[in-house]
């Protein structure tokens, strides 16, 4: 049975995806319909325009990862200002284990409250960049990749481990150098707010602009993600990949 199979076999997600699918749709033909607009003496065959308007239902897709992330983020929100993961009747000891109970894996879980709590209010009250613009020209792939850097500079924490507190550096040192400014030396020295503005605004860019393997060289300063030595098991006519990794590959 394949994804479609499902889908109209599956009436509750049936019901639940046909309001999605038509709001996708007429988003997507008044995005195009605005573009040809703009563009009068631009002449475009039928099949142009059928995969000009599949590729902006695509890209309207994506907006979904940004609905979920924030519907996430605010009930793992909820769920911790009330301590309600204490009684729930299984009696979790973190937000966490209830979340990963739930299906939420640990890595989504620390993105979903990185983005949620610190990124995002970031972005949008700082900055005063519009979100969905910003996620469409993003996306969810490139947005984790830059979170490890992103959240550090933004609190002023380093990051967690020393490769990612020395790129974070970095970056605030190349951005003080862009405005002018000398940044203070020492462990407890401040950094200033428009240097901090204009590191994450840097970011944004290049998450934006760059290919995904050029932004992550940029994240990594040229450098690559380290090797991980994989051992192969084949058990009962199935193979398992097992790897030892340390902070720096699982984080880059």
């Amino acid at each position: 049975m394949n994804s479609l199979q499902i889908l109209e076999n599956d009436t509750q997600l049936a019901q639940m995806m046909t309001g999605v699918d038509e709001y996708v749709t007429l988003q997507a033909e008044a995005n195009l319909n605005a573009l040809l607009a703009q563009t009068p003496g631009s002449h475009f065959t039928i099949p142009e325009k059928r995969a000009m308007l599949l590729g902006e239902e695509l890209k309207l897709v994506g907006d979904f990862d940004l609905v979920a992330i924030l519907m996430r983020g605010k009930r793992i929100a909820n769920i911790e200002s009330e301590g309600l993961e204490r009684v729930h009747p299984n009696q979790y000891g973190t937000v966490e284990a209830m979340a990963n109970d739930m299906g939420i894996s640990k890595s989504l879980f620390s993105d979903t409250r990185s983005l949620y709590e610190v990124i995002f209010p970031y972005v949008v009250d700082v900055l005063g960049l519009n979100l969905v613009v910003l996620w469409e020209d993003i996306g969810i792939s490139r947005f984790r990749d830059l979170i490890p850097y992103l959240r550090p500079i933004i609190e002023g924490t380093g990051g967690t481990n020393v490769r990612i507190q020395e790129r974070v550096a970095q970056l605030l040192q190349a951005a003080a150098e862009g405005l002018g400014i000398t940044l203070e030396e020492g462990e407890n020295a401040e950094i200033p707010a428009d240097v901090i503005q204009a590191a994450v605004a840097d970011l944004l860019d290049n998450g934006a602009q760059l290919p995904v393997r050029e932004m992550r060289r940029m994240l990594r300063n040229g450098g690559t993600t380290p090797s991980i030595d994989v051992a192969i098991l084949n058990f009962d006519g199935r193979y398992y990949w097992i790897a030892e990794a340390d902070d720096d590959q699982l984080t880059l």
